[in-house]
Order: structure tokens, then sequence, then C-alpha cells
């Protein structure tokens, strides 16, 4: 089952923000990973498309084949490297989710 990870982030440094997800989606593909949202336009809305004027800042979605893929991934040298750039150059927030289990719906 797919596994997914939800970073929400504020970007403090736009140019290390800009590296992290560059060297995120070479490294994680690797590790039965990919990126199926991220640096795209974020519209934050409630109650259908009425505009929320919080700002949300940057979300990033990785999905991984399963969660031995990701746990690999987690505990590599890259991940250390990886989540050391995404600290400086970025508050962050980080949601682990399983895939879609239509028996617990």
């Amino acid at each position: 089952m797919s596994t997914y990870v939800l970073a929400q982030c504020r970007v403090k440094d736009p140019e290390k923000y800009r590296q992290w997800l560059t060297a995120l989606l070479k490294v994680i593909e690797e590790f039965g990973g990919g990126c199926l949202v991220g640096g795209g336009r974020v519209i934050p809305s409630n109650d259908g498309m009425i505009s929320d004027r919080r700002q949300s800042g940057e979300f990033v979605l990785l999905e991984f084949k399963s969660e031995v893929d990701l746990r690999r991934y987690r505990a590599s040298p890259e991940y250390r490297y990886l989540s050391k750039l995404r600290q400086e150059a970025a508050d962050s927030r980080l949601f682990l989710l399983e895939g879609y289990k239509p028996d617990q719906v």
C-alpha cells in the first residue's frame, strides 16, 4: 500500500528551499518515491471555493510505494542531509499518511 508524506512549509530562505526541493526529487526516486505536489500555486479555501486569507505556505506531497520504502528513505544519510537543508530553508510540519483503506472508511 502506498504511503504519503505531506509537508507544509513556511519558506524562510527561498534559495535553500529550491535547493531542497530539487535535491529531494532526485533522492526519493532511489527509494521508490515520487512527488505528487510541489512548487505549484496554493489557493487556500473553505466552504467550497471561498478564499481564505490566511497564508498556508508551500505544500509538498510525496508518495512511496510502501511504508518500507519510506522507512528506508528516512533511515538514509540522504534523508539526514535533506532534513537539515529543509530546516534551514523553511519552518515545516510533516505528516505521514497511509493510503486509502476502503474497508476502514
